[in-house]
């Protein structure tokens, strides 16, 4: 099997080397059967191929070409390793033969004419393998066998390689022998090897050296597609040419022609140089025309990519969007102008720089996550809040995508930043807009639903009693008009403080009621509301207790403060059952007066506490003497409380009663 990036360029060198080793092998045979000297020996004069070198270079030819193959049975394969070693033992019994004169393979019995130490007019009576060309089969085995072995270490190839070499060099030794009249090894006690055999080797040692591919360092320097390698490629074959051309042309002219052989020499010498010139002079031409083109061709391509690289730096630079990169340890390498821009740092200020060094620390953790996520290939876009070089606060929208090298290795992120900062306070805002809406809206319906049904019923209570007050009088049941004159001031006197709460929290929806502030003392307000209040509770059976001094000062508006006082404590006798107790104290602390009401009422659960002064969603309770409310009081108490800077609070157990705070700067 061929390891190389030609792979297909070699294999078929390796095929046509083979090809021409197998023809050779099996023109031989076919000449040992049909009698045809010429097939075995290719000239009257010299040795033919014998028997068992024409089946071993056929079959030799055949692995070449097998090995070529890109799939093969696996019986195949097995036969071709088969053959292989069974070729390459008997090549090296056969060398062995040289030196421990024994047979040791079986040829004395396939061919038994053997005559060694013979004239040249007998040699052609030999059949027998030669040593020397068992050898160099031996050799070409332990070659094919390193090639097979698909081991791409350097040592390995350039062996097998060198193995090749040497047996086309053997050949081509041999050949040249042939060629000058002078053949290696004749007249010798050791079987040369043959015309036909030379010739084998040399396609055999090339197709080895093919077969161990571009990693050895035989063909290392005419591999590829370099100015040099096309060079090399068409230069050596040239020589080796010119050198064959050479020998034959001398041997054939001086044979043939009586010329004077320096001068044959000087001849063939300037005739074969100028033949190299000119094919040198061809190849070169084509070779760097080749390669001007491609030189051509490059700087036009490599303007064109400066020319695309300037352009998208262009957009990038002038990007209004930052835009970075940044490594696994999220450090910038590359930003453009609008991030470091949105990173409030001077030009070139934020490479090398870390992007936690802009964080929030509570931001830490989720870059890290996110990054981690990027690493397993998945693009992430979140929110971060950093603070600026120039100490700013921006929210940044993050789009990153991951970055892998050619190896699959996570090596950093492209992150795209957007401010955000005006969105999100934009954000914000509409969120108190719509905060705001829904309050606007639940105050209409709260205003239209009290005008619906609360202020409207009253007023049906106060037709029905007049009317029959009216009736009353007309009979003389004095009496009777008494009661119901009593319920009409009642009705009345609720319905005006209704009507009062309602008047006064439109005033505060529409920015028109008026808030003056002024020094007063808390218990001189009170006195009078206290009259009033303590006839409420007696009615109820209550006590009502006030533990406000003469002395504590407030700075507020009389009217709000009374208003507020006034609803907490109505609002606590409401809740409160007969016999129970309601308590007024003051105090103050940290420059505020602290104003409480307490009940033994009631109380509330902590959700109905929730809801007391949202007025989406506040839900009138009857008192305990089935009395009516509208919830209104409590929100105009929040209102005023927090026009004066201060705040209300509430604290109450269902059955365990209530305690209403507020608070007034002092």
């Amino acid at each position: 099997m061929l390891h190389n990036k030609n792979r297909s360029e070699y294999e078929l060198h390796v095929m046509i080397a083979g090809g021409v080793t197998f023809l050779l092998g099996a023109l031989a045979i076919t000449g040992w059967i049909t009698g045809i000297n010429l097939l075995t020996s290719m000239g009257s004069l010299y040795i033919p191929m014998s028997v068992a070198t024409a089946i071993s270079a056929t079959g030799f030819g055949l692995i070449l070409l097998s090995v070529s193959v890109r799939e093969k049975h696996g019986l195949i394969r097995w036969l071709v390793l088969l053959a292989l070693v069974v070729l390459s033992l008997y090549g090296l019994l056969k060398f062995l033969e040289l030196f421990v004169k024994t047979n040791l393979t079986f040829d004395y019995i396939l061919f038994r004419n053997n005559l060694v130490n013979v004239d040249l007019e007998t040699w052609t009576r030999i059949n027998r393998m030669s040593p020397y060309t068992g050898f160099l089969f031996f050799l070409s085995g332990i070659s094919i066998l390193l090639s097979l072995t698909g081991i791409k270490r350097a040592g390995v190839t350039n062996l097998a390689g060198g193995l090749g070499v040497i047996v086309a060099f053997a050949g081509l030794t041999t050949t040249l022998g042939y060629i000058e009249g002078h053949p290696f090894l004749y007249n010798t006690g050791v079987t040369p090897l043959s015309l036909p055999t030379s010739i084998v080797m040399i396609s055999l040692g090339a197709g080895l050296v093919f077969l161990a591919g571009e990693r050895s360092i035989f063909l290392k320097y005419v591999s590829g597609k370099s100015s040099s390698a096309k060079l090399l490629r068409g230069i050596i074959p040239l020589l080796l040419v010119a050198v064959l051309l050479d020998n034959i042309l001398e041997v054939t002219l001086s044979k043939f022609f009586i010329v004077n052989i320096p001068l044959l020499l000087s001849l063939l010498s300037m005739f074969l140089i100028a033949v190299s010139v000119f094919v040198a002079v061809r190849i070169t031409r084509l070779i760097f025309r080749n390669a001007e083109i491609a030189e051509t061709n490059f700087q036009q391509a490599l303007e064109a990519l400066k020319e695309s690289e300037k352009k998208y730096r262009l957009i990038i630079e002038n990007q209004g969007e930052g835009i970075g990169l940044v490594d696994t340890e999220e450090r910038f390498v590359y930003v453009n102008p609008a991030a470091e821009k949105i990173f409030g740092v001077n030009p070139g200020g934020l490479v090398n720089r870390n992007l936690m060094e802009f964080l929030r620390p509570e931001y830490f953790t989720q870059v890290l996550q996110e990054t981690q996520k990027r690493s397993q290939s998945e693009n992430s876009s979140y929110e971060i809040e950093i603070h600026t070089g120039d100490k700013q606060h921006r929210m940044l929208l993050v789009t990153a995508s991951p970055q892998f090298d050619e190896d699959g290795k996570f090596i950093g992120t492209f992150g795209i930043f957007r401010d955000i900062s005006a969105r999100k306070l934009a954000e914000a805002k509409l969120e108190v807009f719509n905060v705001e809406l829904k309050e606007l809206n639940a105050t209409k319906d709260k205003f239209f639903s009290i005008i619906a049904h609360d202020l409207r019923n009253p007023f049906n209570l106060l037709f029905g009693y007049s009317n029959i007050l009216t009736e009353e009088i007309e009979h003389n049941h004095f009496g009777e008009a008494l009661e119901l004159s009593r319920r009409i001031h009642s009705v009345s006197k609720s319905t005006y403080s209704l009507l009062e709460n309602l008047l006064t929290w439109s005033q505060l929806q529409t920015r028109n009621i008026s808030f003056s502030k002024e020094p007063f003392i808390l218990g001189e307000i009170l006195s009078p509301e206290l009259k009033l209040m303590t006839a409420m509770a007696e009615g109820k059976n209550i006590k009502l207790v006030s533990k406000i001094g003469n002395t504590i000062e407030m700075n507020a508006d009389k009217d709000m403060i009374s208003t507020v006082i006034r609803n907490l404590v109505s609002n606590a006798i409401k809740f409160t059952k007969p016999g129970g107790m309601v308590t007024l104290s003051s105090e103050t602390a940290d420059n505020e007066i602290i104003f409480s009401v307490s009940d033994t009422g009631t109380g509330m659960s902590k959700e109905e506490v929730s809801q007391l002064f949202i007025v989406s969603k506040t839900v009138s309770k009857p008192g305990t003497a089935k009395e009516k409310g509208t919830g209104l009081g409590l929100i105009l108490c929040k209102e005023f409380v927090t026009l004066h800077g201060g705040n209300i609070t509430v604290v109450s157990e269902p059955g365990q009663g209530s305690r209403f705070s507020f608070t007034i700067p002092a």
